[in-house]
């Protein structure tokens, strides 16, 4: 898993990319049929709290994502952006990473 960071390949993802929806976190997910690498990047907003309440929050989501992609993706590359909502401050680890599973699952990333 690698970081998606040029602005253009984000616009890339937002404009042709599916979305999925959980209670606290939004995932955005392109397919890349020619690359075997999965970029992701996580993004909040200043409403979620402090530096101190993103930065953990983003690392949580960073480290799930990584987790559930080592567990079980098995195809071609994605690029994939995880938005956080104010909702997503209160989960625990346990439904961070049952919440990136699901909207994996259900945008094709995992089986």
């Amino acid at each position: 898993m690698e970081r998606l960071r040029r602005k253009r390949d984000l616009d890339s993802v937002f404009a042709h990319g599916s979305r999925q929806s959980h209670s606290g976190l939004t995932l955005r997910a392109l397919p890349v049929p020619d690359s075997q690498v999965v970029r992701v990047a996580v993004t909040l907003g200043a409403k979620l709290g402090k530096a101190v309440v993103r930065n953990r929050l983003r690392r949580r989501i960073r480290e799930a994502c990584r987790l559930t992609l080592q567990e079980g993706h098995t195809g071609h590359g994605w690029d994939l952006v995880m938005l956080a909502r104010a909702e997503a401050v209160n989960l625990d680890w346990g439904q961070i990473r049952a919440a990136v599973t699901q909207v994996f699952s259900r945008a094709g990333v995992i089986p």
